[in-house]
């Protein structure tokens, strides 16, 4: 499983690493050194420390935040004299709703859950894009839902996060394919409640990005991927978020994070087996270990 999760890490950070190398990189600066022969080499002052800021960061402990979390699990913000105080969350929509409500100063999330907390508040700004995803939005459907076909969704009780990346790539999905969202049964459960529902048959489809599809397919033997959201017009970006208020009493906050965030995005592109390894050594609860492979 821990292969697997390198493989998402992998494709979910090969466009984040290109899309960071945009932003501005640190400055660096070169001293020269005494040739042989003519004395000792004269060696660069150390760097002032950074300013120690206090941060509170949320994200979802999700693989397609790999970026984040191994910068932060790598010590990359502490580095940056970043003490970061973390709040994972089950998804984006939970990260936007801490933002807005002023109980976090960073946050990461899907592309529907920002601009959801960017319309809401004028007290937030982005900062940069941490990764995306375009395969990582599956929907899932139960064997005796009678679904062939995307029109088949009518009529069916759906199980999808409110206000995540995946309903907004489900919404879209369902408008590219001629479906009347009207005659779906919208029902609202935590993803970590998924799997228990598709079992018991108390939803017959449901949609989400990693672990939740997985964990979906791992405890229902009669369910299986229908469809993934790609070809809808998004890339699925998840942009980091801080308060503007910290932006304005740390000028230099923004480069740090990115500068921090990009080092996490290099490590997953060079190395995703170690990414992977980080990730799965973080603390779950047993949804989360069926998919991130700890689940005996």
């Amino acid at each position: 499983m821990s292969r697997h999760i390198a493989a998402l890490v992998s494709a979910v950070i090969l466009v984040s690493a290109l899309l960071m190398s945009g932003c501005p990189k640190p400055e660096t600066t070169t001293v020269p050194t005494a040739p042989t022969g003519q004395g000792p080499s004269v060696e660069a002052p150390a760097p002032p420390a950074a300013e120690k800021v206090p941060v509170r960061f949320t994200w979802s402990d999700k693989a397609c935040y790999a970026p984040v979390i191994v910068a932060f699990e790598e010590g990359y913000y502490a580095e940056e004299g970043l003490e970061v105080d973390p709040k994972p969350v089950t998804g984006g929509i939970e990260s936007a709703e801490l933002l807005i409500s002023g109980q976090a100063d960073l946050g990461t999330m899907g592309d529907a859950p920002a601009c959801i907390a960017l319309s809401r508040s004028d007290k937030l700004r982005l900062i940069c894009d941490q990764a995306d995803g375009i395969r990582m939005h599956r929907i899932v459907v139960h064997n005796a839902s009678g679904i062939k076909e995307p029109k088949d969704f009518e009529g069916k009780r759906v199980a999808v996060q409110q206000g995540s990346s995946t309903h907004g790539g489900f919404l879209a999905y369902c408008k590219a394919n001629g479906i009347d969202t009207a005659k779906l049964t919208f029902v609202p459960l935590s993803p970590k409640d998924f799997p228990e529902a598709m079992v018991t048959k108390q939803v017959d489809l449901v949609a989400g990005s990693e672990p939740w599809p997985g964990n979906v397919m791992a405890a229902c033997k009669d369910c299986a991927e229908f469809a993934n959201l790609e070809g809808l017009g998004s890339i699925y970006p998840l942009p980091v978020l801080a308060r503007q208020q910290l932006l304005a009493e740390h000028p230099d906050l923004a480069a740090r994070v990115v500068r921090a965030t990009r080092k996490g995005a290099e490590l997953c592109k060079s190395d995703p087996d170690k990414a992977a390894q980080i990730i799965t050594a973080r603390p779950r609860d047993r949804h989360d270990r069926i998919m991130y492979g700890s689940e005996p």
